[in-house]
């Protein structure tokens, strides 16, 4: 038998680790298998959890992501340069898109233009980004 690690002590555990994974790769990439794979893995994990939540907190965190996902943002650059300053100004677990414009993703007034979409409802298009 192999038994593995539940728990998360001073590293988090592997499972822990596995579930945060596969619900970021859910939100980053829509994929329905990745989906059902990080609700398994959330429903095995949160049983270990109930008994001891306070040793628990990466998983903790993989759940509050998946329950309360961060916003999808969709940047439309105009130009490369802007990149430096767009890693300063977004929040730190948004889903985030780059992409140049185009007839879906046009420019507002000449200048970078975000697509903010939180819980599949999104924003109009801003060229200012306040979350």
């Amino acid at each position: 038998m192999n038994p593995k690690e539940t728990y998360d002590g001073a590293l988090p555990s592997g499972n822990s680790l596995m579930a945060y994974d596969l619900v970021r790769l859910y939100q980053l990439t829509e994929k329905k298998e990745y989906n059902e794979l990080a609700k398994k893995q959330l429903a095995f994990m949160s049983a270990q959890a109930q008994r001891y939540p306070s040793g628990y907190s990466m998983f903790l965190t993989a759940k509050l992501i998946y329950d309360a996902p961060p916003p999808h943002i969709t940047v439309v650059t105009k130009e490369n340069t802007d990149l430096t300053e767009l890693k300063e100004r977004l929040p730190l677990l948004a889903n985030i898109s780059v992409t140049s414009e185009s007839k879906n993703y046009p420019l507002i007034n000449g200048r970078t233009t975000y697509y903010v979409c939180r819980n599949e409802h999104c924003l109009p298009p801003s060229d200012t980004l306040e979350l």
